[in-house]
């Protein structure tokens, strides 16, 4: 299970993106604490994770081949 950490202001988006099974674009904490943007289809929102101050949604996607955790910023 692949893991992001995203600010409160996102998990509404990401709900949405789940709910209609789409991909979405978002910016958040890596588990490592490194911001980064990435496009994906997420499973999962947790709220009231403590391991990054600020970023209280912890949000997860399966790895697989058809659902590849993609930088943004990858061209």
């Amino acid at each position: 299970m692949i893991e992001f950490y995203v600010k409160l202001i996102d998990a509404e988006r990401v709900l949405q993106a789940i709910h209609g099974k789409t991909p979405i674009t978002i910016t958040g904490l890596a588990k490592d604490g490194k911001i980064e943007t990435v496009t994906g289809l997420f499973q999962t929102v947790h709220f009231g994770q403590t391991a990054f101050e600020g970023y209280p949604v912890r949000v997860t996607m399966p790895p697989s081949p058809s659902n590849p955790l993609i930088p943004a910023n990858s061209n």
